[in-house]
């Protein structure tokens, strides 16, 4: 528990100043303007007293019991000051002062040395280089930080690795009026992590929403772990930012091309349920309204108007990310018309035309609040100098407090109203300046709840032979680069039960064709050597050969093509199978995060078209039909213009079998099969063409 650097009972500032540009000057200065309710302990060996504050030379003449030291002095005397604190018993210690990790080896090697000295006594290191934490809870009320904004109660939590980040969220709160709940910015996160601090937010009753920013993750898989087991109660709104070495090293494989930094992160928060972001404006706003307004029912908006034109902007907004039109009733148009006058309309979106007062708006509030059908309310809203327009507020606010419906509002006006705009907000109602920021933030409400409530399906293993796939793989004699051979893949696929177009494989060209004898023409002929990673690109397959004599010349061509090898490449004849889907499927590992599994659209235009969807394994048979039901070309796998659907249950017995492999064989680091082609008829797909990588 991280009580004693959220909760302390009593705090020590190690390096506080009287000079009011130091670090050591605004932590204790913060304390003390925010009213920190235990006792705080400036220690400064040059200094008697700090800002009427007794001061001692070291945590060690404190009379008193420490819960919590900030560390605010260079570097290069903070393992001294760290040693004292163990001494004293103090279990938490924030170290403001920067010079470790980030400053390079030897910033290291001092890093290291705090962490050992604080480990030998049992010490929680926060930081080094870190911002602080801060506590708006009133029987608590610590502000352990050095910036300036003020500390307002609210039921935001406020968690990133960046400390500007978490500044400027903390900031455009203030600015429209909101709180936080807790904060913090732990810097280089050498002890404390990100996870750990997530784990303490969601245990947190009054924290209603958690803002995160992260740049990396320490340990994916925690961090799935954690977020997951908050997520079902709290919504955790994210922005993710950064780049990876992965993504500058050149890719081998098609699934690795797809999956890049921030398809992996999409994964990741998916997989724990956390909603992203990709601006700090739209994650501020929706943390706004999830602070204030319940969870919509359902997966559809109300939008009511007094202007046609905004209400357009937000509609179109919301269908765009899939956040539908509710389809207003019969009698429930009849009710509204009944309230408006004739040059009103009473469908979706509803527009009660300018001259709308406060004997219109209260009554169709109340009339779409009651509508079970109506998830949430969307109102875009002008002042005409001709209505009263506090009067509506006031029949707006009144009509649908405590309706158990999201209501978010914009209001396109100026300051003459700001009066009127305060009484929407002080009923709760977030108020936001574009109607597009209005939708997206409802958006982000229903995608939250709809990843709340989804059903994770059960977890279903396939009859499988893991213990012949391990021996394929120990027996293997892999690539430099990692590769196995083609012969090593087709069995390791056959112990999974992956099917595969009949082959055969001749390890020269003159043998090639009479390898062919067992197969019916036409055929299709691939070259197989460790230097050709895409065969498509170097002319290494020729399709539709329709009888021997073509395959003896495309094998004659493609000698000549790939003559001066240092090893001689090998050839594999296969049966040519024509009229499926072509699908790609594969794994990767994901440098920590666990193993992806891949669908997409296949062929030689996968990385051309990008239509791939990735989860973390084991999958469910849920996770396997949700992936191939948001691929793009999930219509065309579908059957559409009459034509029928592929056998959709093989494509997820192969996923689910995928889902196995990577459990079993942690060796393989990353699998293309592409293309894969899918029939209508059970049992006929196939894959074509495979390659997998180990881990040298």
């Amino acid at each position: 528990m991280l009580d004693g650097l959220y909760k302390p009972r009593a705090v020590a500032v190690i390096g506080a100043s009287t000079k009011t540009l130091s670090i050591g000057y605004r932590v204790l200065e913060n304390l003390r303007m925010h009213d920190f309710r235990g006792p705080i302990f400036p220690i400064n060996p040059r200094e008697r007293s700090v800002r009427s504050f007794r001061c001692y030379r070291s945590v060690l003449e404190v009379p008193d019991e420490i819960d919590l030291a900030n560390i605010c002095i260079p570097a290069k005397f903070v393992p001294k000051a760290v040693e004292e604190c163990g001494e004293k018993g103090i279990k938490f210690v924030i170290i403001h002062s920067a010079g470790f990790r980030e400053v390079g080896e030897k910033g290291q090697a001092l890093e290291n040395e705090v962490l050992e000295t604080a480990r030998r006594y049992g010490i929680r290191i926060y930081g080094p280089n870190s911002q602080g934490v801060m506590n708006s809870d009133p029987e608590v009320s610590l502000y352990a930080n050095f910036t300036f904004t003020p500390m307002k109660p609210g039921n935001i939590s406020i968690l990133a690795q960046s400390g500007g980040v978490a500044e400027l969220l903390n900031l455009n709160l203030e600015r429209i009026g909101v709180g936080f709940r807790m904060y913090g910015s732990n810097g280089n996160a050498s002890d404390i992590s990100i996870d750990e601090l997530l784990e303490y937010f969601g245990s947190d009753d009054e924290t209603r929403v958690i803002m995160l920013y992260v740049e990396s993750f320490q340990d994916p898989q925690r961090f799935v772990e954690v977020a997951s087991a908050i997520t079902p109660h709290k919504p955790i709104l994210a922005i993710k930012s950064g780049t990876s070495e992965e993504g500058a090293r050149a890719i081998t494989s098609h699934t690795g091309a797809l999956l890049d930094v921030d398809t992996s992160t999409d994964v990741i928060f998916e997989k724990a349920g956390v909603i992203r972001f990709h601006t700090q404006e739209d994650l501020v706003q929706a943390a706004v309204a999830f602070s204030r307004q319940p969870p919509p029912r359902g997966n559809t908006v109300t939008v009511v108007t007094n202007a046609g034109g905004p209400a357009i902007q937000a509609t179109d907004q919301a269908m765009a990310l899939d956040l539908g039109l509710t389809k207003l009733s019969g009698k429930t148009q009849q009710a509204l018309r009944e309230c408006l006058n004739p040059m009103s309309s009473v469908r979706n979106p509803v527009d009660t035309t300018a001259t709308a007062g406060p004997d219109e708006f209260g009554p169709i509030m109340k009339i779409l609040a009651d509508d079970p059908d109506v998830h949430s309310l969307l109102l875009t809203l002008v002042t005409p100098f001709f209505v009263d327009n506090m009067g509506v507020a006031e029949q707006i606010t009144g009509a649908l407090e405590g309706c158990g419906k999201p209501v978010v509002a914009t209001y396109m006006t100026n300051e003459n109203w700001a009066h009127v705009i305060q009484k929407v907000r002080d009923a709760g109602i977030p108020v936001f300046d574009y109607p597009e920021t209005a939708a997206r933030v409802l958006a982000a409400m229903a995608r939250y709840v709809a990843i709340r409530d989804r059903d994770p399906g059960e977890a279903e293993t396939l009859e499988v032979d893991a213990d012949a796939a391990r021996k394929v793989l120990a027996d293997a004699k892999p690539s430099g680069d990692g590769f196995l051979p083609a012969a090593d893949v087709t069995r390791l696929l056959a112990a999974y039960s992956i099917s595969l177009a009949r082959s055969v494989r001749s390890t020269s060209g003159s043998g090639a064709a009479g390898a062919a004898s067992d197969l019916r023409f036409p055929v299709v002929l691939k070259v197989d050597h460790e230097d050709v990673v895409h065969k498509t690109d170097e002319g290494g397959v020729v399709l539709d050969i329709p009888d021997a004599g073509a395959l003896e010349r495309a094998v004659a061509e493609m000698d000549t093509r790939f003559a001066g090898r240092s090893i001689a490449p090998a050839y594999v004849v296969q049966e040519f199978l024509t009229g499926g889907r072509e699908v790609i499927m594969g794994l990767k590992d994901a440098a920590g995060a666990g193993t992806m599994i891949m669908i997409g659209t296949g062929g030689i235009y996968t990385e051309v078209l990008r239509d791939a969807q990735f989860r973390l394994a084991p999958l469910t048979r849920t996770d396997a039909r949700s992936m191939i039901a948001a691929l793009k070309g999930h219509s065309i796998l579908a059957g559409t213009r009459g034509e029928p659907s592929v056998d959709m249950e093989s494509l997820e017995d192969i996923l689910l079998k995928l889902g196995q492999m990577a459990g079993d064989l942690p060796e393989i680091v990353e699998m293309d099969l592409n293309p894969v082609l899918a029939f209508a008829e059970p049992g006929r797909t196939a894959v074509v063409d495979a390659r997998i990588r180990v881990r040298s």
